[in-house]
């Protein structure tokens, strides 16, 4: 199979700003689109090529950098 053949790597019109620090591989992305640019979403799955098996979800996170930092709490593990 050629990278050509499955398409973008993560979701088109992101850009991977952080990634997670628990369980799971996923990235924070900021969205580059007109129609939703700034936004912060949540990608779970970025260790499996976006749209592949499913993969095609994302988690709203906040209308923007300051959004999300403003919801943010201290980790009570």
């Amino acid at each position: 199979m050629k990278l050509a053949d499955i398409g973008a790597r993560i979701p088109p019109g992101m850009l991977t700003v952080g990634s997670a620090m628990g369980k799971t591989q996923g990235q924070v992305l900021l969205d580059l689109s007109d129609k939703n640019n700034g936004t912060i979403w949540y990608w779970e799955r970025a260790d499996e090529t976006w749209g592949m098996n499913g993969n095609d979800k994302l988690g709203f996170l906040g209308r923007d950098v300051f959004d999300v930092i403003s919801r943010l709490v201290p980790y009570e593990g």
